[in-house]
């Protein structure tokens, strides 16, 4: 599917301003408002695209939230050593853009709050989401959107997909319907993956690169890509689906502790997945593919 951008506002991820998070006793908050001036950006998922950062060592993020008004309030801690001295400069970035900005006296534990009001609107490609569905014949799928919002055409993103275990699974109806389908083939041998995909553009399947390995706490973990997306055009929305050609294995399966007994259909019932956009200009770098229904 492909279509010029239309935005829903969504008020739903909205907080009082009077909530407020805290940081540890040797730490001290900098708050950080960030509001684009186009009140139809002001949602959650084009906010999600705007990753946050300081230039201070050691800085992150203890919580974030939509204010009522509509901008993003994003919160960050940092040790009280390495507080910059007032009127020194810093760095805050949102996603592609940065600020220089001079520190504040700390007060009460935090400095008085930092804003970037009257944004412009965002230049930037954002995948919205992806969700993992489950179709009627009982295949499995990733819809993935897709937003351009820069002023000319994106050559368009790589797609690489992580599951580790975790969750349910559940079948829901689809978003995607009549958007391009790519279709995803997965083999496994003695623990050696290997993965097939298209693009939106060609059916011919490609080898990708694939590799299945265990984190440091001994969970299985697959990794693969599915290929490129091609061009996106200036402020086209864009819908791929990616359809695999395996079924997961039966619900309730226990999963194997070696890489060499695992098969596809427990591939398949790996329940934490993510998908990592590679490319130019391009927010979040990792989206969860979120199973619509399912208890957060």
């Amino acid at each position: 599917m492909k279509g010029l951008i239309k935005l829903t506002i969504m008020a739903a991820a909205s907080v009082p301003a009077a909530v407020f998070s805290q940081c540890p006793v040797d730490q001290i908050k900098i708050p950080i408002l960030f509001e684009f001036q186009n009140p139809e950006m002001r949602t959650d998922w084009v906010y999600r695209s705007l990753e946050a950062g300081l230039s201070i060592p050691g800085a992150y993020v203890v919580d974030r939230r939509i204010r009522e008004s509509g901008a993003m309030e994003v919160d960050f801690c940092i040790s009280r050593k390495d507080v910059p001295p007032p009127n020194s400069k810093f760095s805050v970035f949102f996603g592609p853009r940065g600020f220089v900005v001079a520190a504040r006296p700390v007060r009460n534990g935090q400095m008085p709050t930092i804003t970037f009001s009257d944004q412009p609107d965002p230049d930037w490609l954002i995948v919205r989401r992806a969700l993992w569905l489950i179709n009627s014949q009982g295949f499995p799928r990733i819809d993935l959107e897709i937003y351009n919002f820069g002023r000319s055409s994106h050559p368009g993103i790589d797609i690489l997909f992580k599951f580790k275990s975790g969750g349910c699974d559940m079948v829901v109806a689809g978003v995607c319907e009549g958007c391009p389908e790519v279709t995803v083939d997965i083999s496994i041998s003695s623990g050696v993956l290997d993965v097939k995909a298209g693009d939106p553009q060609f059916r011919e399947l490609i080898r990708q690169w694939a590799m299945v390995d265990a984190d440091q706490c001994g969970n299985l973990r697959v990794s693969a890509r599915l290929g490129s997306t091609g061009p996106i055009s200036s402020k086209e929305a864009r819908l791929i689906r990616y359809t695999f050609n395996q079924k997961p294995g039966p619900p309730g399966r226990k999963l194997p502790s070696s890489i060499r007994a695992l098969t596809v259909g427990d591939i398949l019932l790996f329940r934490h997945r993510s998908l990592f956009p590679e490319g130019p200009r391009v927010f979040p770098h990792e989206i969860e593919i979120e199973e619509p229904g399912s208890p957060k």
